[in-house]
């Protein structure tokens, strides 16, 4: 079994109200894009407030384990497990 991790948590605040513009997270499953603003990547608003492109800035800078996989499934690290 091999575990990813990434090397940045991510981090902010609870969003000290409902969210008003865009509503994009509609769902029980994306609940905490209603509530979550990553303040430590320069946010005011919680991620359903955000404009479509800023909302992508973040999904591309934000901590992900996903490129760590990628690179781990190439280097044939995945084979025969």
């Amino acid at each position: 079994m091999h575990s990813f991790v990434p090397a940045k948590k991510y981090t902010g605040v609870v969003a000290p109200h409902a969210p008003r513009k865009y509503l994009r997270m509609s769902g029980p499953e994306r609940a905490v894009g209603c509530v979550f603003v990553p303040s430590d990547f320069g946010s005011v608003e919680c991620l359903a407030d955000m404009s479509e492109e800023e909302y992508q800035r973040f999904r591309r800078e934000a901590p992900s384990v996903w490129n760590d996989f990628a690179a781990w499934w190439a280097a044939g690290c995945g084979e025969g497990r």
